[in-house]
């Protein structure tokens, strides 16, 4: 399914970071997926590293024994764009405020915003604002 999301990062100095998922960006599959995988500011940045992904899993490092590809996806393991499927200019988005964030969000065409906020140190749903 393909329901666009942004994942955002917000840390307590009020830097603003985000990737772009582009395959089951859904709330009743990010939600619980984020909050028992991915609740951490180290685990995000894990996650960040890899650039917009094509769908997250629980999972960011596939078996170096076997293949994960794009196209040949090993089970549970997040789909990037720039490792799984060898396209460039998928880096995370540094974002300047609020503001820049909410066009790159419109840029994106994503229907739904998770946003992780140090200081709460919880996710939160948000839809384009």
């Amino acid at each position: 399914m393909t329901t666009r999301c942004q994942i955002i990062l917000v840390r307590n100095n009020n830097e603003i970071t985000s990737i772009l998922c582009t395959n089951d960006g859904h709330p009743p599959y990010m939600m619980p997926l984020l909050n028992k995988y991915y609740n951490s500011v180290s685990k995000i940045q894990s996650l960040f590293a890899l650039g917009d992904i094509i769908v997250l899993k629980p999972k960011l490092t596939p078996d170096p024994n076997y293949e994960h590809t794009a196209l040949n996806p090993q089970d549970d393991v997040t789909i990037a764009y720039t490792r799984d499927a060898k396209r460039k200019g998928h880096e995370k988005n540094n974002h300047l405020d609020y503001a820049h964030l909410r066009d790159t969000m419109h840029k994106n065409d994503v229907e739904w915003g998770y946003i992780f906020i140090e200081k709460e140190n919880a996710w939160f749903l948000i839809d384009q604002f």
